[in-house]
């Protein structure tokens, strides 16, 4: 396997994903979908475009306490651009040894939960506060509770699950180890470089 090949796979909907994992020296070591997910029934993730992967980020994925954990980004974004590979193979060089990056492309939370399923793994997903409020006015309380997963929700800005108003049920308070860093934003270090 080689990234360029299993981008391509990926883009031209050939393949729902692959794996990578960051090697010593940043050394990027690819792997099935299949591979990976037939050896475990519950898989902790922590879905985003990482561009580029922060502290505010390590802080949520460090407070995730059980394993497997793994990052999720999908190369189709909501309302954006899709990344491109030098653009995919950039932001993999800012992961650290030993982390597993999930590459798919599932927009939705929905998708991405059903692709999980199909493997007999259950998806126990975390994400940020402003994801959530995005999540809740795109697809509902009712659309939200029909996907077969669970959602940690992560403070951002002082603003937690408590700030949503009714929340689905599958939607749970995730607890930060270090709240310093959940007022970052990939958007705003991006301005200000």
């Amino acid at each position: 396997m080689n990234i360029e090949t299993e981008y391509q796979k990926v883009i031209n909907k050939e393949s729902n994903g692959f794996f990578v994992s960051i090697g010593k020296h940043g050394k990027l070591e690819l792997e099935s979908i299949s591979s990976f997910l037939d050896v475990t029934f519950e898989i902790q993730i922590f879905s985003g475009s990482f561009n580029p992967i922060h502290n505010g980020h390590r802080a949520i994925f460090n407070s995730i306490m059980d394993i497997p954990k793994i990052f999720e980004m999908s190369l189709n974004r909501r309302n954006k651009e899709t990344i491109s590979l030098n653009d995919l193979i950039n932001r993999l060089s800012f992961f650290q040894e030993n982390d597993i990056i999930l590459i798919d492309n599932l927009i939705y939370f929905k998708d991405k939960s059903e692709l999980i399923n199909n493997y007999r793994v259950q998806p126990i997903f975390h994400i940020g506060f402003d994801t959530a409020e995005r999540f809740i006015n795109d697809d509902g309380i009712q659309g939200i509770e029909n996907i077969n997963g669970i959602f940690f929700v992560y403070e951002r800005d002082g603003k937690g699950i408590g700030n949503l108003g009714n929340v689905p049920r599958n939607f749970i308070v995730g607890t930060l180890i270090d709240k310093s860093f959940s007022h970052m934003s990939s958007t705003e270090i991006r301005q200000k470089n």
